[in-house]
């Protein structure tokens, strides 16, 4: 009879130990979430600070500069006077945009005088007309003034040394970080 008695309380025991498994399991889980989320904001806070902090660049020409922008494929060459760039180079987000201050433009066949000519990524706006870029040839004109996010110029940066850097930094450090981390959510 006491084998009977201690069948019921030796079920529960076994049923509860493996339910704080199973609820460890899922807290481990939802904290790993959290952390994924915690990350990706520090990461998000880090680049939107970065285009506030510095801003945007002007860039003034000693003299009127022809440029152009013509359709190639998918992408578009990007003329100002000797500088050839692709026209994705410019454009990493949705958000970013690239000001030309013109004392003229040719858009097709549309043409303006003393205008500033705001692009997006897929369109260019100006004088409140508005031309998705997937239906414009080309574009021309001359130049006094651009203005960009520095961003731009520093995707011009190797990305190899940082690399490098990244990897050494975890052969020396990666121990000592993963300890330093694991603590932060296991005081």
């Amino acid at each position: 009879m006491a084998d009977r008695a201690s069948f019921p309380r030796d079920l529960a025991r076994l049923l509860l130990a493996d339910c704080d498994h199973v609820l460890d399991f899922y807290f481990a889980g939802i904290r790993s979430l959290l952390a994924a989320v915690l990350g990706y904001l520090i990461l998000l806070l880090v680049l939107e600070a970065g285009k506030v902090a510095f801003g945007k660049k002007r860039i003034r020409l000693d003299a009127p500069t022809p440029f152009t922008w013509k359709r190639r494929g998918d992408d578009a060459d990007f003329v100002v006077g000797s500088e050839q760039s692709l026209w994705s180079d410019h454009f990493a987000r949705e958000k970013d945009r690239l000001l030309l201050q013109c004392g003229e433009a040719r858009i097709d066949n549309h043409t303006y005088g003393n205008v500033t000519l705001e692009f997006h990524h897929d369109r260019v706006v100006v004088e409140g007309n508005e031309f998705v870029l997937d239906n414009v040839t080309e574009i021309s004109g001359v130049v006094h003034e651009l203005q960009i996010g520095k961003r731009v110029w520093s995707a011009k940066l190797p990305f190899g040394p940082y690399l490098a850097f990244g990897a050494l930094s975890w052969m020396f450090f990666g121990d000592a970080f993963l300890r330093w981390y694991a603590g932060l959510f296991n005081p």
